[in-house]
């Protein structure tokens, strides 16, 4: 079978997917679904079955393992640079992170077969959760440019944070989600919200003077936030537009409606949510308010957010 990439190249995290697995119940209610393919993530002949998944569609592929933190993003780059059409991330929204940020304007195409303990972009574009699904789609789907969102000189794909899931974030180190997988978010929000101290975000929106304020901030890109729980039903990745959703309180019990109503799918239509759309916005250093992008911790306010219209070749189902 011929292909119509001339050389591509696969980058893997082998640790993607680490960690307990939640029940089913609570699997559905945080919007999660399980991508676990592999048997064993650490498995040496994992790689070899993805770069066979790959030669059966005509795809004859290269193929590297991450190591530490920031190896997606040079092995990316690296790509650009040295003639690749094609890059299939294997992991989860960390490891796409890293190699988006490696392939951020250039003609290089990005293929994903999804993993990890969470995987948003998978449950975004409808990527298949099986190995060959996902090779499939590799090789026949659609090309499509899609737009990124930016944090300073760092991209998003699906979305960024500003505010206590930024901070939940920085907490989970590597050995505690390796152990506890995706359960272990929801253990160190809840050990810490009463805690936290939870200082107002103050945000401009397109340079506007009206500055606008609340306690959580989500920009997305696409319309999922942490599993396939809906923020925006406006967010479209081509649109040009980020979707902003600003929470104005911050008491436990509006907390748990902000989760409901995300469940649920209506959060811009809880009382105390603005959602709104925009080209760029500026989070003042007002709180120094931790920051993630893709559910990566980054770094504190103050932060330039813009939309990066069409930055990003991508494969999706057809």
């Amino acid at each position: 079978m011929n292909s119509r990439y001339r050389k591509a190249m696969i980058i893997y995290n082998p640790r993607s997917g680490q960690g307990l697995k939640l029940p089913n119940l609570f699997q559905h209610f945080l919007g999660l679904r399980s991508f676990d393919w592999k048997q064993n993530p650490e498995d040496e002949h994992v790689l070899g079955q993805i770069v066979d998944g790959l030669k059966q569609y005509g795809i004859h592929a290269s193929a590297a393992c991450t190591s530490m933190p920031g190896d997606g993003t040079r092995l990316a780059r690296e790509c650009v640079e040295t003639g690749y059409d094609l890059v299939v991330a294997v992991g989860g929204d960390g490891t796409i992170n890293e190699v988006v940020n490696g392939l951020a304007g250039s003609e290089v195409v990005l293929g994903v077969i999804p993993a990890g303990t969470v995987n948003v972009y998978g449950l975004l574009m409808k990527l298949p959760g099986d190995l060959e699904g996902a090779c499939r789609v590799i090789a026949g789907g659609t090309v499509r440019r899609v737009d990124l969102g930016r944090v300073e000189n760092r991209y998003f794909l699906c979305m960024a944070g500003v505010g206590f899931d930024a901070f939940v974030i920085q907490q989970v180190d590597s050995g505690l989600k390796k152990a506890w997988g995706a359960i272990a978010y929801a253990l160190v929000a809840g050990a810490n919200y009463f805690f936290y101290p939870f200082r107002q975000i103050v945000v401009q929106v397109d340079q506007q003077t009206t500055l606008k304020k609340g306690y959580f901030l989500i920009v997305g890109n696409g319309k999922y936030y942490g599993g396939d729980m809906i923020f925006s039903s406006r967010a479209d990745m081509c649109d040009g537009l980020l979707d902003v959703c600003l929470m104005k309180r911050k008491n436990i019990w509006d907390f748990f409606g902000y989760v409901l109503a995300l469940r649920r799918g209506n959060l811009e239509k809880y009382i105390h949510v603005e959602v709104f759309q925009c080209r760029s916005l500026f989070v003042s250093s007002r709180g120094r308010h931790p920051v993630h992008v893709d559910a990566e911790y980054i770094g504190r306010t103050p932060a330039a957010i813009q939309v990066v219209p069409s930055a990003l070749k991508v494969v999706v189902p057809s």
